[in-house]
């Protein structure tokens, strides 16, 4: 049986919940640093653009 993972490990992972992709996407829309925003959630710049495209 596999085990289930949480949440914080996801992340660690690469895999982000739609909450906090949106989340994401809503700072750069406030006018945060893409740059900045990227080097702090350590993801990269053009997965988060690709992020408020989609949204």
């Amino acid at each position: 049986m596999a085990k289930k993972s949480s949440g914080a490990n996801d992340v660690e992972r690469g895999r982000w919940s739609a909450k906090r992709k949106s989340e994401a996407v809503l700072r750069l829309l406030k006018g945060e640093d893409l740059d900045t925003l990227s080097r702090e959630l350590k993801v990269n710049a053009a997965t988060l653009s690709g992020w408020r495209d989609i949204f």
